[in-house]
């Protein structure tokens, strides 16, 4: 028999995989993904190209997730741990957060939320045997000189020899002006510093260049741009060595603490008042 838990105010008991929501199986099967062109969306910004191989995965991408069955759909609970991997490293704050993280373990998915929507993205677009450009995930070992650490990162696939990273965002559209109070409606980029943190970190380890493909939630439309790998070394360079001298958000704190190897889940809080305190 599988191992199961109840998920927490939830009530229902799941396995450690499970099928797609009723929301987000009909959410998926009414929408019609389209690989479209998108070039003005980057005008101005610096290290991202559409480019003919960036198109030609875009377009891989819309075909496998139109041709998967949502009822067919098996996604898995994120497992929350605190060690530090490149999902950490996307912000100065995520080391000092994962580090101190309260809940461990398998997450719950809440039923139609934003999260199981990608969750659902991830995994389709993987599930169709298909021959084209996007070959399986891999797990990377990637080794931050500047930060004195190594970790693990899972890229969403390659392609042309290339990691390839794919993020589901809100809308297509762009969002004039900054507005807190209604910030999942914002551009599909409000979020780019850490998408470009993780395929970057993903590329110190190829040595390349990379794929970010964004999936809008609205419309189904699939875009991709091609990260150019100079720039995006440049960025980590620049991000970890600010974080670090100026320690925002505990960054400098947090990596020394991993870097001690000190066992961080006993004496929770007396760690954290010598840690951060």
């Amino acid at each position: 028999m599988p191992k199961t838990e109840k998920i927490p105010n939830d009530g229902r008991t799941k396995n450690e995989s499970q099928k797609l929501s009723r929301s987000a199986s009909y959410w998926m099967d009414k929408t019609e993904f389209r690989a479209e062109r998108a070039g003005a969306l980057i005008s101005g910004l610096k290290g991202l190209e559409e480019t003919d191989q960036a198109v030609e995965v875009a377009r891989a991408v819309a075909r496998r997730l139109n041709s998967v069955e949502p009822n067919e759909v098996v996604i898995q609970p994120y497992n929350r741990t605190r060690d530090l991997t490149v999902s950490a490293l996307k912000s100065p704050g995520g080391p000092r957060d994962r580090l101190y993280r309260g809940s461990v373990g398998l997450q719950p998915i809440k039923p139609g939320s934003t999260s199981e929507a990608g969750m659902a993205i991830d995994q389709a677009v993987h599930m169709p045997n298909e021959s084209d450009c996007i070959s399986e995930p891999e797990e990377l070992t990637i080794e931050i000189k500047m930060l004195g650490v190594t970790v693990l990162g899972h890229t969403d696939g390659s392609a042309f020899e290339k990691p390839v990273e794919i993020k589901s965002v809100s809308t297509m559209i762009p969002q004039i002006g900054f507005d807190d109070f209604n910030r999942y409606n914002r551009s599909p980029f409000w979020q780019l510093k850490g998408y470009m943190m993780q395929i970057s970190m993903y590329q110190l380890a190829t040595e390349s260049n990379g794929f970010l493909v964004l999936v809008a939630r609205d419309t189904g439309t699939v875009v991709c741009f091609e990260v150019d790998y100079r720039h995006a070394m440049r960025t980590l360079v620049y991000e970890f060595k600010s974080w670090l001298e100026e320690n925002t958000g505990d960054f400098r704190t947090a990596i020394e603490a991993y870097k001690r190897g000190a066992d961080y889940r006993e004496n929770w809080s007396g760690e954290r008042d010598g840690v951060l305190g």
